[in-house]
């Protein structure tokens, strides 16, 4: 059996979280007025809301292992393609910590006095970029690069997931639209580089079987006997 082909790494891709960064820019400059009105509709979700933003991440990360497990067993070109993300995932979350430790933004809810649905992280657990979102994003491009037709779910996910952290009033606006953002491109970038060391690219198509000259098909399979991945 096999599974969509990856897609390759178009400049065009870079377009959302370029759009993403614009808006956290903007939003930056009324952080505070947007928190306190999202937050204070976060409020009276607050069940709900917490449920989110705390362990939304575990819907894309099992979609991942799924994905990685049918990979193993069915098609190891997707299981490929799924390892490249991986390391991205795991690039943008270092990438995120260093420069959390480098920036040492505050909670606002340490620096705004105001109600929230969840308690305020430890301090020295700082804002921005949200740890959350980075991770949501990069786990979104990941699969979506390995399996396409999951794009439609995952992406919404991750925005749900970055959304609920300002409703819980852990992050401003800024800090899940910035995550999201380095998320995707870091992805992006690592996997970009990834396959272009030697055979990168080759070991991410498959070949059926009949395109063996020695199969009973013999020849007759050649002309079909890659799938690109």
């Amino acid at each position: 059996m096999t599974y969509p082909p990856s897609q390759p790494i178009r400049s065009r891709m870079f377009l959302p979280p370029t759009g993403l960064l614009i808006a956290a820019v903007i939003t930056f400059f009324f952080k505070k007025e947007i928190f306190l009105v999202i937050s204070e509709i976060g409020v009276q979700f607050g069940g709900l809301v917490t449920f989110i933003a705390s362990y939304g991440l575990l819907a894309l990360a099992v979609t991942a292992g799924v994905l990685g497990a049918i990979g193993l067993v069915g098609d190891r070109a997707m299981l490929h393609r799924l390892v490249f993300g991986g390391a991205g995932v795991i690039t943008a979350y270092l990438s995120s910590e260093i420069i959390k430790l480098l920036v040492r933004e505050e909670r606002p809810c340490r620096m705004i006095d105001t109600a929230t649905a969840m308690i305020c992280p430890n301090t020295g657990d700082w804002s921005w970029p949200s740890n959350h979102s980075v991770i949501a994003a990069a786990f979104a491009t990941a699969i979506a690069l390995a399996f396409p037709q999951l794009a439609r779910f995952v992406y919404p996910v991750a925005a749900v997931i970055a959304l609920s952290r300002v409703l819980a009033g852990v992050h401003y606006l800024h800090d899940v639209l910035s995550g999201l953002a380095l998320g995707v491109i870091v992805v992006l970038v690592v996997i970009h580089l990834l396959r272009r060391f030697p055979g990168g690219s080759d070991s991410t198509r498959l070949r059926k079987p009949e395109s063996d000259p020695h199969h009973p098909a013999g020849e007759a399979g050649k002309d079909s006997s890659t799938v690109p991945a």
